[in-house]
């Protein structure tokens, strides 16, 4: 990219800044629902992953779950971008958001009476992500019609640091909830976020688009679908995206899958390591994404996206060595690396998240965002099969440290890709 840019003096008067948010009603109220989904999201992480080993007490059956959850994703992540567009946005997320909500509750109260088995839980798991992987394509298509296409810089930081800090707060609070009310009470406090993200999002009031077929016929959704392919086929950006993500999802995949073996057989220390890899990483992506329209300003999207890169591919590696230095500076230096981790992570998403909101067809994006999300998350189970082979015969901190230099290398080459000049 050319060399770091200053807005035009005309453009000056133009900027825009948080505190013109503050008229935009609808985008408060929908950033209000995600955050407090986010806020549950946060009890769930520990809650529920207490709540599935004590029932199961395999982790066998634990990993075989994880495999549940991402199912659905790759059976309706693409079919559920062309099928949101014939429905009104606000009531497809809303009716996935009570749908969760259900489903989380049942299997609160299925363990509170005792009555709670394996096979509910794999069941219930498979219905609650078939509703989340319908929300995203609504919500993504949603957003163009609530926010203005100038704001959309200012209102993705916001939003998504607001709902990385509840995530933070869930997560710290999670203890207490299970403290108080057990583990069953809890996992009902994460099931509440959604009735209250439901409700507040039926609330919202704008001009939606939804497409009909007049004659009922299935080849229409089939063409729409065909639609949205070409559609990032022609587009080189958006084509580089999608390829890139996927790659790079890959690489970190063992990254996200060995975190408890990384923490038990390179650190040698216990669970607790982990909280001192998730709280910053969190923390400083929710200051980050306040910090993005200024960074964006200074350096431009696509330098902000190649920083985040070599930024995240450096600490990878560095992850490798923790287990050499003295055991009293590990948490420390454990925390300050992994939030260094998490900045990169939002210099990377955010241009990519933006980009894809203002450079895509509001006609399309609903279908492309979900293709996107649905290629990129094929690279997980991919990369989970691979490296779980890999991982028997080669150390994590040899996989930390060689795929974190990949990373880099990766992200380097990308200053040759000429298609990456259109994120500015």
């Amino acid at each position: 990219m050319e060399e770091n840019i200053s807005l035009p003096v005309q453009d000056e008067k133009l900027k825009i800044g948080y505190k013109d948010l503050l008229t935009e009603k609808q985008f408060l109220k929908n950033m209000t629902a995600n955050s407090i989904s986010r806020f549950g999201d946060g009890i769930d992480t520990i809650a529920f992953s207490w709540l599935v080993y004590q029932v199961t007490g395999s982790t066998a059956l634990v990993a075989a779950l994880f495999a549940v959850n991402g199912l659905p994703n790759l059976l309706f992540g693409m079919v559920s971008g062309v099928a949101s567009n014939y429905f009104k946005k606000k009531h497809v997320m809303a009716i996935c958001d009570l749908g969760r909500g259900l489903c989380v509750s049942l299997i609160a109260v299925l363990f509170m009476t005792g009555t709670l088995r394996t096979w509910h839980l794999y069941v219930v798991t498979f219905l609650n992500s078939s509703f989340e992987s319908f929300r995203g394509p609504a919500s993504t298509a949603a957003l163009p019609s609530i926010l203005s296409k100038e704001k959309f810089t200012v209102g993705t930081s916001l939003s998504s640091s607001l709902a990385n800090a509840l995530q933070i707060i869930g997560l710290s609070s999670a203890p207490l909830f299970i403290a108080v009310l057990g583990i069953g009470g809890a996992v009902l406090v994460d099931a509440a976020t959604f009735f209250i993200c439901g409700f507040i999002v039926v609330s919202l009031r704008y001009t939606d688009h939804v497409k009909k077929n007049t004659n009922n016929n299935p080849k229409v959704y089939f063409t729409d679908l065909k639609e949205g392919f070409s559609y990032v086929i022609k587009d080189k950006l958006i084509f580089s995206i999608c390829i890139f993500a996927a790659v790079i999802n890959l690489l970190v995949t063992p990254f996200n899958a060995f975190q408890a073996p990384y923490v038990k057989e390179v650190l040698s220390k216990g669970a607790e390591a982990l909280s001192y890899m998730s709280v910053p990483t969190l923390l400083a992506m929710s200051l980050g994404g306040l910090l993005v329209p200024r960074i964006k300003e200074r350096l431009g999207s696509r330098n902000m996206f190649l920083l985040g890169g070599v930024l995240v591919g450096l600490t990878y590696s560095l992850f490798a060595v923790l287990g050499y230095i003295t055991s009293y500076l590990i948490y420390p230096v454990l925390a300050i690396n992994s939030f260094f981790l998490g900045f990169g992570v939002i210099l990377i998403n955010m241009p990519l998240q933006i980009s894809i909101f203002t450079k895509i067809d509001r006609e399309y994006l609903s279908r492309v965002g979900a293709i996107i999300n649905a290629l990129v998350l094929c690279a997980t189970p991919l990369g989970s099969f691979i490296f779980g082979i890999i991982s028997s015969v080669v150390s994590i901190k040899l996989l930390f440290l060689s795929l974190g230099i990949l990373v880099v290398v990766l992200f380097l080459t990308q200053i040759l890709n000429k298609s990456l000049k259109n994120l500015d």
